[in-house]
């Protein structure tokens, strides 16, 4: 299956962390977060793992996940982008909103294709490197220069 890998970038912004996504959800896509500044926690699946600068995490599709442990006072910013590792479904272009986890119909699973390789969440605790290159697609992306997805 990894010669089908080609990503397609359906979203990426800048998300600033706050009560409202302490609800625990699903993404339909995969989500990459990495921490721009502050000190948060996301819990992934049963596991919870922090997020300070310059952590990446990689969440696969139709996995549960929220925010928690952050001070309200303080700025948690994250870098977000959503994609999908193939681009079979490139005609959604629009962001697709994670799910409650309460209200997941696990029916929208077995339409998914899934890469044994990236069918688990993934934690880069020093992935300062590659904070240049995140920034780097967020800008394409908000400025929609040629090729952006």
């Amino acid at each position: 299956m990894l010669p089908e890998l080609n990503p397609f970038i359906r979203y990426a912004n800048i998300l600033v962390v706050n009560d409202s996504h302490k609800t625990a959800c699903i993404g339909l896509d995969c989500r990459i977060f990495y921490c721009l500044g502050g000190v948060a926690h996301i819990k992934i699946k049963d596991e919870t793992v922090e997020l300070s600068k310059g952590t990446m995490v990689f969440i696969p599709p139709h996995t549960k996940y929220s925010f928690c442990g952050f001070e309200k006072d303080k700025n948690i910013s994250l870098a977000i982008l959503n994609f999908d590792l193939t681009s079979s479904k490139a005609d959604l272009v629009k962001p697709l909103a994670p799910v409650v986890y309460k209200e997941w119909d696990k029916e929208i699973e077995k339409n998914h294709v899934v890469f044994e390789e990236f069918s688990s969440y993934i934690v880069v605790n020093d992935a300062r490197n590659f904070g240049e290159s995140v920034m780097k697609i967020i800008n394409l992306f908000f400025y929609k220069d040629g090729y952006f997805r």
